[in-house]
């Protein structure tokens, strides 16, 4: 599982000016298998909030 966030605005706001850049997240290891096929997020994503 992968996570993309992509923003249009991203104008110099905090410690640098992030324009041209994609944030990519690896969430592979986020969240656990239901069953053989399909996988559920787990309660990390609230870690994920942290780091955005």
């Amino acid at each position: 599982m992968c996570l993309w966030f992509i923003a249009k605005n991203k104008s110099p706001v905090g410690l640098r000016d992030r324009g041209g850049e994609v944030l990519f997240i690896d969430a592979r290891k986020l969240g656990y298998m239901a069953d053989r096929t399909h996988k559920e997020l787990s309660d990390k994503l609230q870690d994920l909030g942290m780091l955005l």
